[in-house]
This record gives structure tokens, sequence and C-alpha cells, in this order.
């Protein structure tokens, strides 16, 4: 009976210690996705969300990891490749639920994220998403061009950098 109460106690004792190191784990993840937020980190978080979406550049491999074309070009915006499966009310400021594409001579050409949530109050990089656009069933969004420089600014939904290139709504998504 000894051996079982001192049995108990090391397993407690294990379970609490792990609790203690889950939890400042969490904060510590917590405090990097808070710096995602503040005015003051933005060169560090465009960074950051650069180094996680160069990957992309390869349109193919987003279309590997699950984002989806959308079959139209939005004028100064590009294409829209979307993750459903992120779009909630949780927002990853490294791994945005749209990725933004423009054809070029060579392929499409990543310029872009947009970042959407199912929450009303969601902010990223210090700011507040832009309100849904119900009619058109898109929900709170925030763009970021990370990749194409935006004369308007950098969180501006529309990039007059990225224009509407005529033909380019009829360019199929297969075989990139």
């Amino acid at each position: 009976m000894k051996k079982l109460f001192s049995l108990l106690t090391v397993l407690i004792a294990l379970f609490m210690l792990a609790s203690v190191v889950a939890a400042k784990s969490d904060t510590g993840k917590e405090n990097e996705l808070g710096k995602f937020n503040n005015r003051e980190d933005v060169e560090w978080a465009i960074k950051k969300v650069r180094k996680a979406t160069e990957k992309y550049k390869d349109v193919n491999r987003a279309i590997k990891d699950g984002y989806l074309p959308t079959d139209f070009l939005v004028p100064n915006m590009g294409y829209h490749y979307v993750k459903p499966t992120l779009v909630d009310g949780k927002i990853n400021p490294l791994t945005p639920e749209v990725l933004l594409y423009v054809p070029t001579e060579k392929g499409l050409k990543l310029v872009g994220v947009e970042y959407l949530s199912t929450a009303e109050d969601s902010s990223l990089f210090g700011r507040s998403f832009d309100p849904a656009n119900t009619a058109a069933g898109i929900p709170p969004s925030l763009h970021a061009w990370i990749w194409e420089h935006n004369p308007k600014g950098t969180f501006t939904p529309f990039n007059e950098n990225v224009a509407n290139i005529p033909g380019s709504a009829s360019i199929t998504h297969e075989g990139h």
C-alpha cells in the first residue's frame, strides 16, 4: 500500500509539473501572437509572415496544402486562393486564410495574403479587420500586401500596383 501511495504521489507531481510547463509554453505562444497585434512590431510581424508564406510563391504548393483557387480575377487584388478549413474565429498570422496571386508571363505571382474571420471584432497588426461584406458572403477581412508594394498602405484592401490585366480572367488554374 505504501508503494502504491508513493507511486501515486510521483504521478501527481509529474502531472502538475507537466501542467506548469504546458501553461508556460502556451503563454509564450500567446505572447508571440500578441506581438502580431502590436503596431510597433509590424515590421517584425511582416518578416515572420513572409517567411511562413514564402513556400507559396509556388502556387502548386499552395494547392497541395489545401488552398483552393477562385475562378475570377478581382481588380486590384488578384486571384484569391482560399483555405476553407482556416476560415473561423481564430486568426493565426502565420497561416493566412487567403493567398493573393496575379498572373505574369512566368505564371502566377504571390503578391499578398488576406485574413478572414467569422468573429466581428478581429484585429491583427494593430489594425481592425474591414467589416464583413454580407451581400457577397465575405466575412471581416484584412489584406496584407507583403510581397507587392501598395502605395496606399500595406493593409489597404485594394492595390493599384495589382491591376486588372485584360484577358487575365480567362487564365485557367490547371498546370501552373
